[in-house]
């Protein structure tokens, strides 16, 4: 009995509760939003991407030191990963994070300001165009 309490215990160790399913979704958030890469990320804490993910994905939890190394390499305070006001928007797809990756890496490797907002003014376009697309499909419907 008293090595089924343990073990229960342990588990419950284990397993990421709210408050680490929402810094984790913050850490992935941000991260992305700043354009960083998991291997970006990986080599800076010294650990491999899959455990980027794993911490991303709520599979590990994320340790008080590595928490704050995280909140470093993001150029955060670590109470904004932690302040359960703030919600982060829901991604879509893996590949659409890649794909957001590889833009944001696309983007700071160019280094005309003219060109920036070339580039900048037709996505707005292009983003204007589909919202303009998707409310005449409501419409239609």
């Amino acid at each position: 009995m008293k090595d089924n309490t343990n073990l229960q215990k342990s588990a419950a160790l284990l397993i990421a509760t709210t408050i680490d399913k929402e810094a984790a979704k913050k850490v992935k958030y941000h991260r992305i939003k700043n354009g960083h890469s998991l291997k970006n990320m990986s080599e800076f804490l010294g650990v491999s991407t899959q455990q980027i993910q794993k911490y991303e994905k709520s599979k590990d939890r994320i340790s008080i030191g590595r928490f704050c190394q995280i909140a470093k390499f993001l150029k955060l305070e670590p109470n904004i990963l932690l302040d359960s006001q703030t919600k982060v928007p829901d991604f879509y797809s893996e590949i659409r994070q890649k794909q957001i990756i590889k833009i944001m890496n696309l983007l700071n490797s160019i280094k005309d300001d003219c060109l920036i907002d070339g580039i900048y003014t037709c996505l707005q376009s292009a983003a204007n165009y589909n919202a303009k697309k998707e409310v005449n499909h409501k419409n239609s419907v």
